[in-house]
């Protein structure tokens, strides 16, 4: 009984920790990362001219490959409505993930974060998990589905 107790209060507290109650925004930890053709990219670059969606993913999970499809379909809804994808490969190689990019014509940037400094810096403890940073350079949404209500919020402000 004590087990199951302190089971369900981990949990309460784990899915607490999760939510997002809009009070003062924190900041997003900028980082320089290489594509997977590449380039490198900074999130800092999108400060003042575009929100980004960044989603943390690996090959080898396989609710990851239905929501980087979702997010490929959205792309173009997204992009023009002043929303950037930034898609972060944690702690795979570039062979493995630009070939599984490639395989499934991912449209958006890939971004390989191969020692997961900057899922560490988020916080990242499983994939996928999402961040959502607005054009102020502010984190407006963490978790672990796609945040269509925020997005939609960014898109029509």
């Amino acid at each position: 009984m004590l087990k199951k107790a302190f089971v369900l209060v981990f949990f309460c507290v784990f899915c607490f920790g999760l939510m997002n109650f809009g009070f003062a925004l924190q900041s997003a930890p900028d980082f320089r990362l290489e594509t997977i053709d590449n380039n490198s990219v900074s999130l800092s670059n999108y400060r003042n001219f575009k929100s980004v969606l960044i989603m943390f993913w690996t090959t080898w999970c396989p609710y990851c490959l239905g929501q980087l499809e979702e997010m490929n379909k959205n792309y173009m809804k997204l992009t023009s409505g002043g929303v950037e994808i930034l898609a972060i490969n944690v702690g795979e190689s570039v062979n493995k993930a630009g070939k599984f990019a490639k395989a499934h014509k991912l449209g958006y940037k890939v971004l390989l974060d191969r020692d997961s400094r900057v899922a560490n810096s988020y916080d990242v403890i499983g994939v996928p998990t999402y961040i959502l940073v607005n054009k102020e350079g502010e984190i407006a949404f963490t978790g672990n589905s796609y945040p269509h209500k925020e997005i939609n919020k960014l898109i029509s402000e």
